[in-house]
């Protein structure tokens, strides 16, 4: 049994990578894909047998590729800038592609604003397409994450204080560890699939968060009213199917904060990786890094436009990236049209 991971660079789905690891599936049967599977997170999977691809969803050609040999996938989406992609279309390319490659069974981590119709965005138009497929699915859509909410809470002990329009509304939150469990209970048993699956694992209002934060901090947190929209207090708080599916309870943001207290009040990570932070916080990096899809994308068409120092620059990379050369000559063979000038 061959399982893709998309998005394998992503801590969600390396996570999901391990639990497979820990409950007996072979590296050699990993297929991790990613726009950046050169990069050292995905080192130790080639160790143990994992294949490591090149796929970016706005770069349809290279996505068939990558699938090929997997029966059951997990759909983690790849992020774009906004207004770079048409993130609904893209997806329903990608779950063609997958059907055309030959996935029996996808599992689509998606998002609690999918609920409704209504919400017309990109993830609900994504369920809509897997469910028509073909191909067996499952569903997990998930709380906000309680990283992501770490992340906030720095900034919110830093300056003392929550602005918030509904302080009192409880909002769910789920982390990367119950995701990445859920994730690999349902890829594991096929029997699952056909259902639609909240996962959050607690939920906290803005009120009760101050006062946690007070407490780690030592500081005083206030609640200030805002006029903003809240993000997650429209949300919802559906009944989780979490415990069902992985046999405990989900981490609670109190547990999870208690657990790394540390980071939060001083900004250095319990372990060896940062959890309340960006991918590029986590590498020591100080600025978000372009994608090097988009990049090259960006160098490649002012290049043709005659831009001189982009075509330097385009072909500096490309030579800095010889593992991709012989795929992207498959997949792009415009990019070389400056090989017959």
């Amino acid at each position: 049994m061959k399982f893709v991971i998309t998005g394998a660079t992503g801590r969600t789905s390396r996570m999901v990578a391990d639990r497979l690891l820990e409950r007996g599936v072979k590296g050699e049967d990993l297929i991790m894909v990613s726009r950046s599977p050169e990069r050292a997170e995905l080192a130790p999977y080639a160790a143990r047998g994992a294949a490591l691809r090149y796929c970016d969803f706005t770069d349809m050609p290279s996505v068939a590729p990558a699938l090929a040999g997997g029966e059951r996938m997990y759909f983690m989406p790849m992020n774009h800038p906004p207004g770079m992609v048409d993130e609904a279309a893209v997806k329903r390319m990608v779950v063609a592609q997958a059907k055309a490659a030959g996935i029996r069974y996808c599992i689509y981590q998606s998002f609690i604003a999918a609920a409704s119709e209504a919400a017309e965005d990109d993830d609900y138009a994504t369920e809509t397409a897997l469910r028509s497929s073909g191909m067996g699915w499952a569903i997990m859509r998930t709380g906000v994450f309680t990283e992501s909410l770490g992340r906030e809470c720095k900034r919110y002990i830093r300056e003392g204080r929550i602005a918030c329009e509904k302080p009192d509304t409880p909002r769910a939150y789920v982390t990367r560890d119950d995701i990445a469990a859920a994730g690999a209970e349902l890829l594991l048993n096929e029997s699952r699939k056909g259902r639609i699956y909240n996962i959050v694992g607690s939920t906290i209002t803005m009120r009760a968060l101050a006062l946690l934060l007070t407490e780690l901090s030592g500081r005083q947190i206030e609640i200030v009213k805002s006029d903003r929209p809240d993000f997650g207090a429209n949300l919802g708080t559906p009944p989780s199917d979490l415990p069902a599916l992985i046999g405990r309870k989900g981490i609670s943001v109190e547990e999870q904060f208690r657990a790394d207290a540390q980071e939060l009040l001083t900004g250095v990570p319990v372990g060896a990786e940062v959890k309340f932070g960006f991918q590029w916080q986590a590498r020591g990096m100080e600025a978000r890094p372009d994608d090097l899809g988009l990049k090259m994308t960006r160098l490649y068409d002012a290049a043709r436009n005659g831009d001189a120092a982009s075509l330097a620059a385009f072909r500096a990379a490309l030579g800095e990236n010889p593992q991709r050369i012989a795929l992207w000559r498959h997949t792009h063979p415009e990019w070389f049209w400056w090989e017959k000038c």
